[in-house]
């Protein structure tokens, strides 16, 4: 039985958060019916179930590592003392708002992906550096 619409709709949402390129995509869905396919909707249903699985997990492991990433770059401003005045809570718009103004994609943390998190870590640790010299 073919996979139905709505499955085929997800690996494709899927497949865009992913930022999965057309070659790649196409190679997965080969790899998924074993050699006898290249695009989505000639999947069968469990052959789709499986893709979407794959690419679902896939793109929760990269989730992982962006927030974990986000996580490095919080505990450098926690070491600078960047809480809201009067806590010792983050102050979590003074980051978004250095992300913003000196981060070299100019957007708030959450927004980066994976690859702009490295670029943008590496950048924040270069300021965190300037701190603990001064």
């Amino acid at each position: 039985m073919k996979a139905n619409k709505l499955l085929i709709q997800q690996i494709h949402i899927a497949k865009s958060k992913l930022k999965l390129d057309e070659d790649t995509y196409r190679s997965l869905i080969y790899q998924f019916s074993d050699g006898r396919e290249t695009s989505s909707k000639e999947l069968e249903q469990n052959e789709a179930q499986l893709l979407y699985n794959y690419l679902k997990d896939l793109h929760g492991d990269q989730q992982d590592k962006a927030n974990r990433m986000r996580r490095k770059l919080i505990s450098y401003a926690h070491q600078m003392h960047w809480y809201k005045q009067g806590t010792r809570e983050i102050d979590y718009e003074r980051i978004d708002n250095w992300c913003n103004k000196y981060g070299m994609f100019h957007k708030k943390l959450n927004d980066h992906n994976t690859t702009e998190l490295a670029k943008l870590i590496t950048q924040f640790e270069g300021m965190f550096v300037k701190y603990l010299k001064a």
